[in-house]
């Protein structure tokens, strides 16, 4: 496999766990487990960060 391919499935595993974890975040909170909520949401915040460094650093 070549590079572009690798990242392209590492993406993919990427964006399957955010979905998950999104979807965790909306169960949780409809339950009333706000606490859990607020932290899974800083969770996604701290990967969106680092994705959002990443990319700006790959196009430079």
């Amino acid at each position: 496999m070549n590079q572009p391919q690798i990242e392209t499935n590492l993406n993919t595993e990427l964006m399957k766990s955010i979905k998950n974890l999104l979807k965790n975040l909306i169960d949780h909170f409809l339950m009333g487990r706000v606490e859990t909520a607020i932290a899974l949401e800083e969770v996604a915040s701290e990967i969106r960060q680092k994705i959002e460094e990443r990319a700006a650093t790959q196009h430079h």
